[in-house]
C-alpha cells in the first residue's frame, strides 16, 4: 500500500494512536460470538485481537438497535447480515461516519462473494473476503473504491493470457489434424504396396506360361507404382506447413474476431504486420475498435478516458479527461511515418509528446514524427506518442445526470434523468447507470431497459444510444420508505463517438520523401470511475 497513516505513541491497547480513522480489524462472527474470519490492518498481537473479539458479545445488548458500542479503549461498529455479524474494531479517535461507510461497503462485499450466508460458505470464501477487505482498507485507512472496482481487481482476468491459451489449443488441434491425415496417407500407401506385391507375385508365377502373358503381368504393377508415389509428393508440403508458425495467422484472426464479438478485448494485440494485414472486421458495432478493423500500414488509435463526479442536481462537481494517441506501424516501409493531426479546442487541455517525438514540428505544424530522422518506428508495436489531460473541461463532458428522490411516509419515489450536454463528442452508446437499491423496486417508467440484481442489491439502467434525436431520458422507480442517501453513490458508464479534446488524425506521410502512406484510424472514448455522490 502506498498510503501509510501517521502513527503516534502507543495507547493502552497496544495499538498506535492516530488522529485519523484507523480500523484495527474487520471480522465476521456468529451472534453467539464465534469468530469465522478476522482481518487485521495494523500490527497487533493475536492475543490482543482475540481478546477484543471475545469481549464484543458480552457488550452486545440484545433487543436494542445500535450500530456501535464503545469500550474503554476501542469502538465496535457492527451490522447484522442474516445470521452473522459484520464487525469493525476501530480506535476511539476514528471518524464514525467514515466507519459506517466502510461497514456499508463491506456489507455489500460479503454477499457478493459468499452467496448463502452460512458458516461453511464464509470459511470456503475466506481468502476472497480477505482480499476484498484489503481493497477497501489500507493500513487501517479507507481507500476510495467501489464494488465494481473491487470485483474487477479480484477477477485478475487477462485477455492476453486467454488469447495465448486459445492460440496454443488451436496449434495443438492443427497438429493433431495433420498427424491423423498423415497416418491415413501412410495406411493408404501400405495398402497400395501390398496390392502391388501380390500382383508382382502373380506375374512371376505366370512366367512359365509364355512370354506374352509374362509381359502383361509385368505391366500390371506400373499402375499402383504411380498411385503410391503421388501421395508422397502431396504430403511433403503439408507436413512442413502444418507445424510452421506462419500457419496460425488465420487461426489467430478467427480467435481475435471471436473475442471482439464478445466484447472481451478493447485493444489490438501486437501480432506483427501479417496479423494486422489479415485482420477482418469482427462486427459492425465494433468497427471503431482497432482490433476489429482492417489495419493499414500506419494505424492510429485515439483513446480518451472521462472521469466525472456529478452532484445530485445534475452539475459536474469534478472532472478529469485523459487521452492518448497510439501509433502502430505495420510495414517496414512506413517506419518513418509522420502524422498530421487536428487538436480542436486545445485551450482547455495540456498536451505532451513522447520524448522521441519532434516537439518543434508538433508545436508549429501539428505533425507527429520521430525526432531522429535516421531512426524509424518499430514495426508491429503499439506506441503512445501523444498524451493530453484536462481538469477544467466540465462543459465538454458528453453526458449529465441528475437524481430526484421524493421520500414519503409509505414509499420513496426516485427519478433519474440523463441529458446529452456536449455535441462535440457525438452520440453516446452503451450507457449503464448502476443505482444501489436494497430490495426489488417497482419500475414506474423507463427510457431504455432496467434490471435488478438481487445478489449485489443494484438496479442497472441501460440505454443503447443517446444522440440528438433522443438527447434525454428518465427512469422512475418506487421503493419502500428508506433513507435517500442509501441510493448513492450512483455509478455511470458510457462510450462516446468522438474525443472531448477534438483530436483527429488527418493523414500520414513519410518524413523522408513526403510520400503519402496508407492510414487507418480508430476511436475509443469511454467514461471510467464516473459517479454521483
Amino acid at each position: 500500500r502506498s498510503k501509510t497513516p501517521k502513527l503516534g505513541p502507543s495507547n493502552c491497547c497496544g495499538e498506535q494512536a492516530s488522529t485519523s480513522m484507523v480500523v484495527l480489524s474487520a471480522a465476521l462472527c456468529t451472534k453467539n460470538g464465534k469468530v469465522l474470519l478476522s482481518r487485521q490492518f495494523i500490527e497487533v498481537s493475536r492475543i490482543r485481537i482475540e481478546g477484543l473479539l471475545s469481549a464484543f458479545p458480552k457488550l452486545l445488548q440484545h433487543g436494542k438497535e445500535h450500530t456501535f458500542i464503545e469500550s474503554e479503549t476501542v469502538r465496535y461498529v457492527y451490522q447484522p447480515i442474516e445470521e452473522l455479524l459484520l464487525l469493525l474494531v476501530t480506535n476511539k479517535q476514528s471518524n464514525i461516519v467514515e466507519d459506517l461507510e466502510v461497514l456499508r461497503l463491506m456489507a455489500r462485499i460479503v454477499p457478493e462473494f459468499c452467496g448463502d450466508m452460512t458458516e461453511a460458505q464464509v470459511q470456503d470464501k475466506a481468502f476472497d473476503l480477505v482480499f476484498a477487505f484489503d481493497e477497501v482498507l489500507g493500513m487501517g485507512n479507507r481507500d476510495s473504491v467501489s464494488l465494481p472496482q473491487i470485483r474487477t481487481a479480484l477477477e485478475m482476468d487477462s485477455n492476453e493470457e486467454r488469447l495465448q491459451k486459445m492460440i496454443l489449443e488451436s496449434k495443438i488441434a492443427e497438429a493433431n489434424k495433420v498427424a491423423q491425415q498423415r497416418a491415413k496417407e501412410i495406411e493408404q500407401q501400405n495398402v497400395a504396396r501390398s496390392k502391388a506385391g501380390s500382383m508382382s507375385g502373380g506375374s512371376s508365377l505366370a512366367q512359365g506360361f509364355g512370354n506374352a502373358f509374362n509381359e502383361a503381368t509385368q505391366q500390371a504393377p506400373s499402375v499402383p507404382s504411380v498411385t503410391t508415389a503421388a501421395p508422397e509428393r502431396r504430403v511433403a508440403p503439408k507436413k512442413g506447413k502444418g507445424l510452421s508458425l506462419g500457419g496460425k495467422a488465420k487461426k489467430t484472426d478467427s480467435l481475435m474476431k471471436a473475442l471482439a464479438e464478445e466484447g472481451e478485448i478493447s485493444q489490438p494485440h501486437p501480432g506483427g504486420a501479417a496479423a494486422h494485414t489479415n485482420a477482418q472486421p469482427a462486427s459492425a458495432s465494433g468497427a471503431q475498435a482497432s482490433f476489429s478493423m482492417q489495419q493499414e500500414a500506419v494505424h492510429a488509435v485515439v483513446q480518451e478516458v472521462i472521469t466525472a463526479t456529478y452532484s445530485r442536481d445534475g452539475m459536474v462537481d469534478d472532472c478529469e479527461i485523459r487521452g492518448d494517441l497510439l501509433l502502430t506501424v505495420n510495414s517496414d516501409n512506413a517506419g518513418f511515418a509522420a502524422l498530421q493531426i487536428e487538436q480542436g479546442n486545445n485551450k482547455l487541455f495540456q498536451f505532451k509528446t513522447h520524448p522521441n517525438i519532434d516537439k518543434p514540428a508538433f508545436n508549429k505544424n501539428k505533425i507527429l514524427q520521430g525526432r531522429d530522422p535516421t531512426r524509424p518506428f518499430p514495426t508491429g508495436a503499439q506506441l503512445g506518442i501523444l498524451k493530453w489531460r484536462s481538469t477544467s473541461a466540465s462543459d465538454l463532458i458528453p453526458l449529465t445526470l441528475s437524481c430526484w428522490p421524493s421520500p414519503a411516509s409509505d414509499s420513496c419515489v426516485v427519478t433519474l434523468e440523463y441529458e446529452l450536454q456536449s455535441e462535440q463528442s457525438g452520440s453516446i452508446s452503451n450507457l449503464i447507470v448502476s443505482i444501489p437499491v436494497s430490495g426489488q423496486p417497482k419500475i414506474l417508467s423507463c427510457a431504455g431497459d432496467c434490471r435488478y440484481d438481487a445478489g449485489v442489491g443494484c438496479l442497472e439502467w441501460t440505454v443503447d444510444t443517446v444522440d440528438q434525436d433522443s438527447s434525454s431520458g428518465s427512469l422512475e422507480f418506487q421503493t419502500p420508505p428508506m433513507d435517500v442517501d442509501s441510493f448513492f453513490p450512483i455509478e455511470v458508464y458510457y462510450e462516446a463517438e468522438h474525443p472531448c479534446a477534438g483530436v483527429r488524425v488527418l493523414s500520414a506521410t513519410s518524413s523522408q520523401d513526403g510520400a503519402s502512406l496508407p492510414l487507418s484510424t480508430a476511436v475509443d472514448v469511454k467514461s471510467q470511475g464516473s459517479s454521483m455522490e
